[in-house]
């Protein structure tokens, strides 16, 4: 009777300990599902790729810009801006023309100091954006300046073969002095002289020096013994 007492209580207790071990079995299966599981959720939601934002250019915008003028050119900034987050996506500065106006006080551009161009002259058009000098029109001036451009915009590039009969006209080293008033370098030499120093014109020329470069200094070279005229 012991013997089967025995033998019963170790059949149980094999039975039990096949039971927990089942039961551990399932526990860490459970488990490591259960890991699993959570350890690909969180991996697939932080690991994901973030959003790229792609910028849209805004219109061209103009900074830093610098007015031309006659005398100097001008230059600007043109911008490219985001739409969206305002970044600087492109700069390229450029450069303005010189420009062709003037601002004339007392005969004189205060900007560049270049002369007053006379006004009432006539033009001819070569119909190709320039023109020519063609008639002394509506003029009074006593020196004659010949504009850059004509009223019209194009360039004067000539004067006509005709345009100032019956006026004055002599050659400088570097321009064409054109006047409609019968006086020279020595008639206006004279006159300042009497008038500010009442030097007479036989003084002037028996105690003066002249030195010139041009033809319309011939009246001078003529006028004054002691003249001389630099070539160089």
């Amino acid at each position: 009777m012991k013997k089967v007492l025995a033998i019963f209580a170790l059949i149980l207790s094999l039975s039990l300990s096949l039971a927990l071990t089942a039961c551990g079995d399932d526990t860490d299966s459970s488990g490591s599902g259960s890991g699993a599981g959570n350890g690909s959720g969180s991996g697939s939601g932080n690991g994901g790729s973030p959003d790229v934002h792609t910028h849209t250019p805004a219109e061209p915008v103009t900074e830093n810009e610098i007015p031309a003028t006659c005398k100097d050119e001008g230059s600007y900034d043109e911008v490219v801006y985001c739409s969206d987050c305002s970044l600087e996506l492109s700069r390229e500065t450029k450069s303005v023309a010189k420009s062709t106006n003037h601002t004339f006080v007392d005969g004189a551009c205060t900007v560049c100091g270049k002369p007053k161009p006379s006004d009432g002259l006539s033009y001819t058009s070569n119909f190709n954006g320039t023109c020519f000098v063609s008639n002394v029109g509506s003029c009074t001036d006593k020196n004659v300046i010949i504009p850059e451009y004509a009223p019209d915009g194009s360039k004067v590039i000539a004067i006509g073969k005709n345009a100032f009969s019956g006026a004055y006209y002599a050659e400088s080293s570097i321009h064409i002095n054109v006047w409609f008033a019968p006086y020279d370098k020595r008639s206006a030499l004279e006159h300042f002289m009497k008038a500010l120093y009442n030097v007479d014109s036989r003084t002037l020329k028996e105690e003066s020096v002249y030195l010139g470069d041009s033809y319309n200094d011939q009246p001078m070279f003529q006028f004054i013994p002691l003249s001389r005229e630099n070539t160089s």
